[in-house]
């Protein structure tokens, strides 16, 4: 992490991040516990994912983003870099290649909305 934050290892010693541990960790070495949320996309946003290709380039206008892909850095860098080609002019010094995902699926994403919907309703009507 010293690296990524840009946190000085000779002055703060070496920082990592772990994930999903496998063991408890030593409490009296754990300096903060920090919680990231990553976006989970509900069907909605698939579906508008799924139909960007129809409005990309229209009028000069490109779209780019993190949140066009699965919300992660490369995501937004690669969308940018996509946007920046169609509107031309640039010439990258390497072929970018896309992982062509096909969104899947959207029907479960359906699903879980409701299912959701349902708990929030059924939480709501326990508390009233």
């Amino acid at each position: 992490m010293n690296v990524l934050q840009h946190v000085d290892i000779t002055k703060y010693g070496p920082i990592f991040s772990t994930l999903n541990p496998r063991h408890d960790l030593k409490h009296d070495l754990i300096q903060a516990r920090i919680a990231y949320d990553h976006p989970a996309f509900d069907a909605s946003a698939l579906r508008s994912q799924r139909s960007m290709p129809l409005i990309q380039n229209q009028r000069a206008i490109s779209f780019a983003g993190a949140w066009m892909g699965y919300a992660f850095h490369e995501d937004g860098i690669t969308t940018g870099l996509e946007a920046a080609q169609r509107l031309g002019g640039v010439n990258l010094p390497f072929p970018l290649k896309s992982p062509d995902r096909e969104v899947r699926y959207v029907w479960l994403a359906e699903l879980f909305d409701m299912l959701e919907s349902l708990r929030v309703l059924s939480s709501k009507l326990k508390s009233s």
